[in-house]
């Protein structure tokens, strides 16, 4: 129970570097493209940060159910 608690933080803080990284990317990109470059390249930043996202989750809650279900 004790290494699942130290995974969510760690997923948690993880999560939260990786959304600064993500952001200043964003405002890097909306700084130096041209317009029209700004919707794709931004869509497939945030796209890819949820996929990543929606994994990290997934690990997290199939470990959790896995330990009440044992």
């Amino acid at each position: 129970m004790i290494g699942l608690i130290i995974r969510f933080f760690q997923w948690f803080k993880f999560r939260q570097e990786l959304a600064y990284i993500k952001d200043q990317k964003i405002q890097d990109i909306v700084k130096n493209s041209q317009k029209e470059a700004i919707p794709r390249e931004v869509i497939r930043e945030v796209s890819k940060f949820k996929e990543e996202m929606d994994c990290l989750m997934k690990d997290v809650c199939f470990d959790l159910y896995d330990r009440n279900t044992s």
